[in-house]
């Protein structure tokens, strides 16, 4: 039992990036272009929402409106970090680190353009799912080595209802 574990701790040790089948950049989250009508609209709904957070004596929604304003302006305000993901033999490299095929559950492509053309992976535990824009990558070829490597959710073809919504109001 030790020499395996021995033998694995090995082998991790000896795995390079070397062995990268695709390359993917990308943000670690979309900037949206949004004209004076979207911060016009924004500001009014924010507006009437304290004025009724006051009117209603729920102190609590207002302070939380506040905070979600100063959130969004923040982030508006800093350029997102790029992330680089590499699909290897050896696993999944996140920013130089390597994640096993074992640690994910299942992966998923939703391919809509313009809308979407994204791989999804679902990690094992509470993790989040991780969304990867293919931008020029061919979601055929990935989709087609992945599935030697985890098993595909073929219940999963459209965004989820969050993401579609995030995309509509550019939050």
């Amino acid at each position: 039992m030790e020499e395996e574990v021995l033998e694995t701790e090995l082998e991790e040790e000896n795995v390079s990036e070397d062995d990268t089948l695709f390359t993917l950049s990308y943000p670690e989250y979309e900037r949206y272009e949004r004209g004076w009508v979207w911060y016009f609209v924004a500001g009014l709904l924010m507006t009437i929402l304290l004025i009724q957070s006051l009117m209603s004596a729920n102190y609590i929604f207002g302070v939380i409106l506040v905070l979600l304003c100063f959130l969004l302006i923040l982030r508006n305000r800093r350029e997102p970090k790029l992330s680089t993901i590499k699909l290897a033999e050896s696993g999944v490299w996140i920013n130089g680190e390597l994640k096993g095929y074992r640690d994910f559950q299942s992966f998923w492509n939703v391919y809509d353009p313009p809308m979407a053309k994204n791989l999804y992976f679902d990690p094992k535990g509470w993790k989040s799912k991780m969304s990867i824009p293919l931008d020029d990558i061919d979601p055929v070829a990935v989709r087609t080595w992945l599935r030697t490597k985890v098993k595909e959710d073929l219940d999963q073809k459209d965004l989820s209802v969050t993401e579609l919504l995030s995309r509509i109001l550019k939050i």
